[in-house]
């Protein structure tokens, strides 16, 4: 068994996270795993938290977010698994039609099908309070380009 303890960002608060080891023959490849469509994943949902103005200069660091959520996402069979901090413990979520709560930012996350960036597939994405898809940078220029100006 193999324990780390994580600072949790509160303080005097530090969690363990444990998880059994690999048995020493069990047979990993040699082959680098290559995931191009991981960063460009993480940057398209960063991008709508920017342009609502979620990253301040004082949650800069990840552990002033505040944020007690594991996502687990699948980006080619389009699943997700979400997992909050529930007294404790790392609790599976329900989902609320496809979308999950996450209170701490106030906002749903969920998956979306779609193109950006030449990438055609699922990707996560916000929705706000009132079920309002958060916007990216493209979608908002485009809303603003078709929107008449009096």
């Amino acid at each position: 068994m193999v324990v780390a303890q994580v600072q949790s960002g509160v303080p005097n608060l530090i969690y363990q996270v444990s998880w059994e080891k690999l048995p020493e023959d069990y047979p990993l490849s040699e082959e680098p795993v290559e995931n191009t469509s991981q960063p460009l994943l993480a940057a398209a949902l960063r991008e709508s938290l920017e342009f609502i103005g979620f990253f301040t200069p004082e949650r800069l660091i990840a552990s002033n977010l505040g944020i007690c959520v594991t996502v687990i996402f699948e980006p080619e069979g389009g699943t997700v698994e979400v997992r909050q901090l529930v007294e404790g413990l790392y609790q599976v979520q329900p989902d609320e039609d496809g979308r999950y709560w996450i209170a701490s930012m106030n906002l749903y996350l969920g998956i979306w099908y779609g193109t950006k960036a030449e990438r055609t597939g699922y990707w996560l994405r916000w929705w706000d309070e009132n079920g309002n898809l958060l916007l990216w940078g493209t979608e908002r220029l485009e809303q603003e380009l078709d929107t008449p100006h009096g």
